[in-house]
């Protein structure tokens, strides 16, 4: 395995080939790392037993449920069936 320097090295070389936009999502998915380490501490795959492929499917179904709300929500906005949430009733 790779010293921690050695990861690090290759990050920084990885960044600058990379153009801002794929920066950007490299940075969120650091912060979404280190988001999910402040709460439920430094990560071990080896250690951690849950099924990932059943975790993923069910955030995947999870992203599904809330992209079609926010579809819906949209459909019936232009429709002027309800405000928008923050404008009021």
């Amino acid at each position: 395995m790779k010293t921690q320097a050695e990861f690090a090295f290759e990050i920084v070389r990885l960044w600058h080939r990379l153009e801002p936009q794929a920066q950007q999502i490299l940075l969120r998915i650091g912060q979404r790392l280190a988001a999910g380490q402040a709460e439920y501490g430094k990560m071990d795959v080896c250690a951690d037993k849950r099924d990932f492929f059943k975790e993923a499917a069910e955030e995947a179904l999870d992203f599904l449920v809330y992209y079609e709300m926010d579809v819906l929500r949209e459909e019936l906005d232009e429709t002027g069936r309800r405000p928008r949430p923050g404008q009021g009733e």
